[in-house]
């Protein structure tokens, strides 16, 4: 047996070594010890020294109650769930999807939202949240955070996206998608006419439009767009007069 090293009134991790006790049954000498939480305890010196003990037991007991008592919210996989996962990694998580257009551009998730699911999840339910809409940065340079954001449809968000082309239309300014709206026309209808010619006001002259499986355009414009040929889109695509463009 080697040398015993003195360890009383050796102090670690708040606790104290009070009193040397005895031999284990490995012949290694062990040490009376009170806790920074007021209980005693007996351990040995290397198991002490080397970092082995940093309680009577109390700090592991602490870890396990808090994993026990741990509120798991069973929406893993959710859409909501998965909005929120989807926030923080294009925010903070360099490899992600999506990236360079956020956290590069040093857009950022509020440590309340990071932090917590169900601190995400019960503002959503309290401002509105449905499974038909998405959430969006009013100030689109700013942060993820319960005051600069809120859940919207598709065309509110669509008008609020940073790279937003505006035109004038009788006298003021809107996004495109705005202005096919008030007009009362599609956005592919809009962006032809502002293609061609510089004036949403009026009704110019244009080579004959078709409807056909949900996109307007020109025969070939549409036969670009869905791979067929122009001859099946002017033979099955509903024809479009030019009183209604």
């Amino acid at each position: 047996m080697g040398k015993i090293i003195e360890m009383t009134g050796y102090k670690f991790n708040g606790c104290e070594v009070i009193s040397r006790n005895s031999l284990n049954d490995d012949k290694k000498a062990t040490w009376n010890c009170r806790c920074f939480c007021g209980n005693s305890f007996v351990t040995t010196g290397k198991s002490i020294r080397n970092g082995g003990v940093k309680s009577c037991g109390c700090l592991r007991q602490a870890v396990l109650n808090k994993q026990r008592n741990k509120k798991i919210h069973g929406e893993t996989g959710a859409r909501l769930y998965n909005i929120w996962r989807g926030m923080k990694k294009r925010c903070r998580l360099p490899k992600a999807n999506g990236y360079k257009y956020y956290g590069a551009k040093g857009i950022d998730v509020c440590d309340e939202w990071f932090n917590s699911y169900e601190n995400f999840r019960n503002w959503s339910i309290n401002n509105g949240y449905s499974d038909e809409l998405t959430i969006d940065r009013i100030d689109v340079k700013g942060d993820y955070e319960p005051s600069n954001c809120r859940w919207t449809d598709w065309k509110i968000q669509e008008r609020n996206r940073s790279n937003n082309v505006y035109i004038i239309y009788e006298g003021n300014k809107m996004t495109k998608s705005e202005a096919a709206e008030k007009i009362g026309i599609s956005l592919q209808l809009l962006d032809y006419r502002l293609k061609n010619k510089n004036d949403i006001d009026t009704k110019p002259s244009f080579p004959q439009m078709y409807f056909y499986k949900g996109i307007t355009g020109t025969a070939k414009e549409i036969s670009q767009k869905i791979g067929v040929k122009p001859n099946t889109v002017n033979k099955l695509g509903n024809k479009i007069k030019s009183e209604d463009l």
